[in-house]
């Protein structure tokens, strides 16, 4: 499989508080190596429908990203480790 090696990106979210709600898993995950899986469609994976496939570093998290009141979320981004393949199958 064809990878690129320079590769990154960014998620923005809306947080969940809960117990093991969004915001506890992110707190986990941010400095360490996560695996990670992208998909355009939530069908088979084919040329038509490629998934993407990797491990990335979560370089930035908002903790608090919001006023009294207000929802809460932001913006994590990552950079990857390695290759970033694409699966047509």
């Amino acid at each position: 499989a064809v990878g690129f090696k320079s590769w990154g990106g960014s998620v923005t979210f809306m947080d969940d508080f809960t117990d093991n709600g969004i915001n506890e898993s992110i707190f986990s995950w941010w400095g360490t190596s996560q695996a990670i899986a992208i998909v355009k469609a939530d069908t088979t994976t084919a040329a038509t429908n490629p998934s993407f496939t990797g491990y990335v570093l979560i370089t930035q998290v908002p903790l608090l990203n919001a006023a009294v009141g207000q929802l809460s979320g932001g913006t994590i981004s990552f950079q990857g480790i390695g290759t970033l393949t694409r699966n047509v199958s």
